[in-house]
C-alpha cells in the first residue's frame, strides 16, 4: 500500500478551527453576481480551503479563533476574497458543466462521463500535488442541477494525504464544515467507464458525492490574518526540512 501525507501538516493545528456557518454575507462571484450566502449549506468553504492552504504555505499559523468571523472583519474579508478566487479562472464555470444532470456518472458511446473525468484527468492533478509535498484544493459534485445558481450547493475541501492499496483508494481531507475532524473520500479508480461510488465520512454533508475534481489554486499572502509561527516551532520544521531525503 502506498500511504503519501503532505509533510509538516498537522491536522489539528493548521486547519481552521471554527465552522463553516455564516450569516447573511453577500459575495460578488463569477457568473452570478451578487449573492447572499446565507441562503447556501455551508457557503465559504472554498474560502476556507484555500485559506488554509494560503497559511500554511506562507509558514505561518491559523488566527485562533473558534467562533466564525463576524462582519466586519479582515479574516472574514480574507475567506471571501478567497471563495470568489476558488470560483475563478473557470472554476464556475466548471462546476456547472460537472453538474449538468445531462452528464452520465459513467460512459456512453458518446461520451465520457463523471468517473472517467474524476479518475483520469483529476485524480492525476491531486496525485501530484500530494506527491509533491503540496495540499490539493478539490471541489466536490454533490447537486446535479439545470440551474447553474445550483452549483452554490456543491462543496470544497483540501486533501492532505491518501492512501492506495491497488485501486482502493481513500482521500484524507479538510472540510471546513467538520473542523478537527479526518474526513475521508474513498473509492475504487480500477473502472473508470463505470459509474463510481464514493462513500464521504462527513456528518455535516449528507448528500452524495458524485465526483470531485482539482480546482486552480494560487497563493495568496495570508500574513494580514495569521500570525508568524513560533520561533522555536519554525526552527524545527526547518532542521526537518534540512534531514528530509533529497
Amino acid at each position: 500500500m502506498t500511504t503519501v501525507r503532505v509533510p509538516n501538516f498537522n491536522r489539528l493545528s493548521d486547519e481552521l478551527h471554527f465552522p463553516n456557518s455564516f450569516h447573511s454575507v453577500f459575495v460578488t462571484l463569477p457568473l452570478f453576481g451578487r449573492v447572499d450566502m446565507a441562503g447556501v449549506d455551508f457557503g465559504l468553504c472554498g474560502g476556507m480551503a484555500y485559506t488554509v492552504r494560503d497559511i500554511f504555505e506562507a509558514g505561518r499559523i491559523p488566527p485562533p479563533d473558534t467562533s466564525p468571523p463576524n462582519s466586519p472583519s479582515p479574516l472574514l474579508d480574507y475567506l471571501v476574497d478567497r471563495l470568489v478566487d476558488s470560483l475563478g479562472g473557470g472554476m464556475a464555470f466548471k462546476f456547472v458543466e460537472l453538474s449538468d444532470p445531462l452528464l452520465p456518472d459513467h460512459d456512453t458511446l458518446v461520451t465520457h462521463g463523471r468517473a472517467w473525468e474524476m479518475i483520469k484527468n483529476q485524480w492525476p492533478k491531486v496525485k501530484a500535488d500530494l506527491d509533491g509535498g503540496r495540499l490539493s484544493p478539490i471541489g466536490l459534485i454533490r447537486h446535479k442541477s439545470a440551474n447553474p445558481i445550483d452549483i452554490l450547493n456543491n462543496h470544497q475541501v483540501l486533501a492532505w494525504g491518501y492512501d492506495l492499496n491497488g485501486d482502493d483508494l481513500i482521500l484524507h481531507v479538510y472540510d471546513p464544515n467538520d473542523p478537527a475532524e479526518d474526513i475521508t473520500l474513498t473509492l475504487n479508480i480500477g473502472r473508470p467507464e463505470n459509474t463510481t461510488r464514493i462513500t464521504y465520512t462527513s456528518t455535516h454533508n449528507t448528500a452524495p458525492v458524485f465526483m470531485f475534481f482539482r480546482t486552480e489554486y494560487t497563493f495568496v499572502d495570508p500574513s494580514s490574518i495569521s500570525p508568524r509561527r513560533p520561533a522555536t516551532e519554525t526552527t524545527s520544521l526547518f532542521m526537518l526540512t534540512l534531514m528530509m531525503p533529497g
